[in-house]
């Protein structure tokens, strides 16, 4: 069977959304939480086949062009689109606007406290 990529925005009202379980097969413990979300969950499953491409030719075009079989500019063009998306902000981090809004979040559980403090420390460290 196919593995699916994991949904980035809900189906339904089109907000970004988070891990916040993981689990076990063998011996069925569920870890549950609010869990961070990777610039790498971001990408599609195209995207993340070319990461990998990437990596197993150690970034070298000439041998991306081959095994893809794409042009020199496809591979740039997919390079720069790549790096865009990892690159990206967190949205979750652009609709917070202050500590309080932070600290809200935290009380209601939607923010793991390590994660908060990062946010207003990084909020301070702007000011």
């Amino acid at each position: 069977m196919k593995s699916k990529h994991a949904p980035t925005d809900c189906p339904i009202c089109s907000h970004p959304m988070r891990p916040r379980s993981f689990s076990c097969r063998p011996c069925g413990l569920e870890v549950k939480g609010l869990y961070p979300k990777t610039p790498f969950a971001e990408l599609s499953p195209d995207m993340l086949h070319f990461l990998n491409v990437f990596i197993h030719c150690e970034g070298k075009i000439s041998d991306m062009e081959k095994a893809l079989g794409i042009s020199y500019p496809t591979v740039k063009s997919k390079l720069s689109q790549l790096k865009k998306t990892v690159q990206a902000p967190n949205r979750d981090e652009e609709q917070i606007t202050g500590p309080l809004e932070i600290l809200s979040q935290m009380e209601k559980g939607e923010l793991a406290y390590e994660e908060g403090l990062r946010k207003i420390k990084k909020l301070q460290t702007k000011s």
